[in-house]
């Protein structure tokens, strides 16, 4: 796994990049729960498709997934910023 952080815009937001290799087949991915954080949409998928709060994944022909998780934040406690996070997993 790889992880790739990025500031985006005017310091608002923050991008992370999960990159997962995994062995060719079907899968889903999904957000857990946090306290200041709630998934707003889930956009710019590849070799899968969006169910509202997953993706579900085809890669058993070598295909790459990939999915953005928009998060906003919904509380202030505790100093911190809306995440952005795109999930790339690549078939083995």
């Amino acid at each position: 796994m790889e992880f790739t952080k990025s500031s985006v815009g005017n310091g608002t937001k923050a991008r992370l990049t999960a990159d997962i290799t995994v062995y060719a087949g079907t899968y889903r991915a999904t957000e857990e729960k946090t306290m200041r954080y709630k998934l707003k949409s889930i956009h710019s998928v590849a070799y899968g498709t969006a169910d509202g709060t997953s993706v579900s994944f085809d890669l058993s022909k070598g295909a790459d997934g990939a999915a953005a998780f928009y998060n906003a934040k919904t509380a202030d406690e505790n100093l911190s910023h809306t995440v952005f996070v795109r999930n790339v997993i690549k078939s083995k």
